[in-house]
């Protein structure tokens, strides 16, 4: 059975005028791997990262303004 702990899913408000903003926040912490579903009515945020939780990435998200929780 393959684990998915590294693979963190978010319910976000982020728009694709967002994602330059976050790509520069994320790239100071080493975030390299992540996507958001504009699509999606979630606007979901995916980050791989096996060294950062989901508290830490919602703060950092919020930081910023913008909406984010744990996407059970």
């Amino acid at each position: 059975m393959e684990n998915f702990d590294h693979i963190l899913l978010f319910k976000t408000n982020l728009e694709a005028a967002n994602k330059e903003l976050l790509r520069d926040v994320f790239a100071k912490e080493g975030i390299t791997e992540w996507n958001i579903d504009l699509d999606d009515e979630d606007r979901v945020l995916r980050i791989i990262s096996t060294a950062l939780k989901h508290n830490y990435i919602i703060q950092l998200i919020r930081g910023c303004g913008f909406e984010c929780c744990t996407l059970t």
